[in-house]
């Protein structure tokens, strides 16, 4: 909690002095905010963000603001989140997908998990080691032991490490 009230504080100095923050600025927060799962202060500093005149946010505020809801297990307004950025265009990463994909695996939601994994190979987005363990992750929360099995396969036939 230190870091972040002490962030926080900073802001409200800044503004006071006229220093403008900046993107930058704004995702240093949230990324605190991700670490410690305050997603109700990422949800209000995102917000902050986009209003902000002269600030983008851009594709890390956003990941940092689905983060924290997932480690808070706010499945819900994380996904509410990732469909937004999805809406706006922003060109998206396996971070960003990987994150979402957390986010319905801590929500017993592997049917949602899975179809993210396969939307971002559709749009040519590589899942890597960390995306098809929290597929992997996903589908054993949600008894679906089979699935978790074939995705085991999956990487070990495309020579992925296995973290066991």
């Amino acid at each position: 909690a230190g870091e972040y009230d002490h962030m926080n504080s900073l802001l409200t100095r800044m503004r006071r002095r006229g220093v403008k923050p900046t993107v930058f600025t704004y995702n240093s927060l949230l990324k605190i905010c991700a670490q410690t799962a305050r997603w109700k202060e990422a949800v209000s500093i995102l917000s902050q963000c986009q209003r902000e005149p002269g600030v983008n946010p851009d594709l890390v505020t956003f990941t940092s603001t689905i983060r924290a809801c997932a480690r808070a297990r706010k499945t819900d307004k994380a996904m509410e989140i990732f469909r937004a950025v999805k809406d706006l265009g922003v060109k998206m990463d396996v971070y960003c997908y990987t994150t979402a994909m957390d986010a319905c695996a801590k929500g017993r939601r592997w049917k949602v998990a899975l179809s993210l994994l396969d939307e971002m190979k559709e749009k040519g987005i590589e899942p890597n080691e960390v995306s098809y363990g929290v597929a992997v992750t996903a589908c054993g929360n949600g008894g679906q032991w089979e699935k978790a099995l074939e995705l085991l396969e999956q990487m070990r036939k495309e020579n992925m490490k296995i973290n066991t």
